[in-house]
């Protein structure tokens, strides 16, 4: 079993008590530590290491703040794959005490009281946030771009206006060194890794200066927790850029990954796949998530490829974590690329285990498959129906014929779109062809499905006013003119912001939403027969709630029978008006309420 408390076993370069402990695991004979005393100079000097068991390791009573570092087997050199920081290029690691970053007040300062069972995740990448020439950021496609606060012809953007919109966590794609890019200008997504204690550069303002790069993101973390808001990381632990070339492969060749005798597999897709179920590999995960939380107050992850991780890893993980911060959001995706052998996690293994993890089906279900021209519910398809209906129990097992995969609604998490494959409304386009009005009213109808569900549920940023990739599937080295977020579009379309706003805190209103475990949702959710439509009724006791979604293209009638209701549209004024409504048009949704011991008069 992991322990992180134990001192003996903490790898990478740290200072202690006046002096430099460098500890390294290779499989190697011999190994030498290499020392810079300018980190981009020629000059070094170097030491030979003690070999203890598994382990390299050496002390020095040294000040070596700012050297640049690595290890040498055989003439060749290596970075240590703990390092803190990299050098340009992430040539050499950097000798540093993080803690020296800290900006006034960071290490007292609270995270919001944020439950890992009631959530509204907002993915974006920095670059996209932005980057936006018109948005007139100071710090375009840097950390420091979060903390500033901005707005559009009067609108909030940026991360004043992801808090306003009402989401509890903002998740970041991939901040570690992004290996296709370090050293160069470019643009990528950002799962290119092999550094998982490092900062990417390019985010930085100063990268030049260690402390002051790792104070940048301190900082930016600080204000997203000021506004109330959780931060995700996205962690990418199923494979490396490099292979044969890596830190890994150079200190204990042929350990990290999985291979079948030379060859290493590729579950991944991308030349490569960790072996996380070997001692070494697991613990680097766990000491890398160990050091973001403790260090950078990070409130939780997602695991890209998570499907390629063993499950004695993942649950070692929930359980190493929530020992640190009980609340910590913990979500992935559930698959791989390629065979894995069946000991990893798939889609199910979640329950009773207080972690999410995408729901594919919920998403296929509500707007058709990936990058293809098959439909969804929200484009009037009654094949989606099942799925939908699924989703919106929280994938629960409810009923003979509604039967999900998870014991309880916040070990999934629902979605419409994310990063990968077409965005929301470039799907839409494929699939319908029909002209925007329409297809603004289908983007209504798939948010107000999706977040008057149960369980956890995830944006990509964008979608709610109409982002576009201009059709690209796969965008992810595609530039800033492809990625960007326009905010301009924020202002366009503050009705459908307002709509997502409003439903947002329709949430927060209706707290069973994230508040109902299985057992009181299959105790209190009555579901209504009248396909293609979906209607379903929350019994509260004195109080009942009503839902509707309507796909189709024709007025249809409500089947909640008589009583005096209120209607809540979704605006941010929740008070309710009271009506007579029998009908739901084209492409509608409505929530409405009704006192049991009201009489039915108008």
């Amino acid at each position: 079993m992991f322990n992180s408390t134990n001192k003996s076993n903490k790898l990478g370069a740290h200072y202690q008590e006046g002096r430099w402990i460098f500890r390294v695991f290779s499989t190697h004979e011999e190994l030498v530590l290499r020392l810079f005393p300018h980190v981009e100079g020629s000059e070094y000097r170097e030491y030979p290491m003690e070999k203890h068991g598994d382990l390299f390791v050496l002390e020095l009573e040294e000040d070596l703040f700012g050297y640049g570092y690595g290890y040498v087997h055989q003439g060749q050199f290596v970075v240590d794959p703990y390092t803190l920081y990299v050098s340009q290029g992430a040539r050499r690691g950097i000798l540093l005490d993080p803690r020296q970053a800290d900006p006034v007040g960071f290490r007292s300062h609270r995270r919001p009281h944020l439950s890992y069972k009631d959530v509204v995740v907002y993915e974006h990448h920095l670059r996209d946030f932005s980057v936006d020439p018109q948005a007139k950021f100071r710090y375009p496609g840097k950390f420091k771009s979060l903390t500033e606060s901005l707005r559009l012809k009067g609108f909030p953007i940026g991360t004043d206006y992801m808090a306003s919109l009402g989401v509890t966590h903002v998740h970041l794609l991939p901040i570690t060194p992004i290996m296709s890019l370090e050293g160069e200008e470019g643009y990528n997504w950002g799962y290119d890794p092999e550094y998982y204690f490092a900062l990417h550069r390019g985010y930085l303002v100063e990268p030049q200066d260690p402390l002051k790069g790792i104070a940048e993101v301190k900082e930016a973390i600080m204000h997203l927790h000021g506004m109330g808001l959780g931060v995700v990381l996205d962690v990418v632990y199923n494979h490396t850029y490099y292979t044969k070339e890596s830190s890994f492969e150079q200190l204990a060749p042929g350990y990290y990954y999985r291979m079948e005798g030379e060859r290493f597999l590729n579950g991944s897709g991308v030349g490569n796949e960790l072996a996380t179920e070997k001692h070494y590999v697991r613990k680097l995960i766990l000491d890398s998530l160990i050091y973001w939380v403790e260090e950078y107050k990070v409130d939780g992850f997602r695991f890209d490829l998570w499907g390629l991780m063993d499950q004695e890893t993942v649950l070692e993980i929930c359980q190493e974590l929530r020992k640190l911060y009980p609340n910590i959001l913990l979500y992935g995706e559930p698959w791989g690329n390629g065979w894995t052998p069946s000991t990893m996690l798939s889609y199910g293994f979640q329950s009773n285990k207080d972690f999410s993890l995408f729901n594919d089906c919920y998403r296929d279900g509500l707007r058709g498959k990936n990058d293809d021209s098959s439909k969804g519910y929200v484009q009037g398809s009654i094949l989606g129906r099942d799925h939908v209906l699924t989703g919106i129990v929280g994938d629960i097992g409810f009923s003979q014929g509604i039967r999900g995969k998870v014991a309880q609604p916040w070990e999934t998490m629902g979605y419409m779109s994310c990063h990968d494959n077409l965005i929301l409304l470039d799907k839409l386009i494929l699939s319908t062809r029909e002209d925007l009005d329409v297809l603004r009213k289908r983007t209504a109808l798939g948010f107000s499905i999706q977040l008057l569900s149960f369980g956890n549920t995830f944006i990509h940023s964008g979608t709610e006013f109409m982002r576009s990739k201009t059709m690209d599937k796969n965008s992810y080295a595609s530039g800033d003119i492809i990625n960007m977020i326009r905010w301009k579009q924020r202002v366009e379309e503050k009705e459908l912001v307002s709509l997502v706003m409003g439903l947002l805190a329709l949430r927060r209103r209706f707290k069973f939403f994230t508040s109902f475990t299985a057992q009181e949702i299959r105790k209190k959710i009555f579901f209504y027969l009248e396909a293609p439509m979906i209607y379903f009724r929350v019994d509260l006791g004195e109080e009942e709630v009503y839902i509707g979604h309507n796909p189709t293209l024709e007025v249809q009638d409500l089947p909640f029978g008589e009583g005096v209701y209120y209607l809540f549209n979704h605006t941010v004024d929740l008070d309710g008006q009271k009506m007579l409504k029998e009908t739901i048009a084209p492409l509608e949704s409505v929530l409405m309420t009704r006192r049991k011991d009201e009489s039915f008069s108008y």
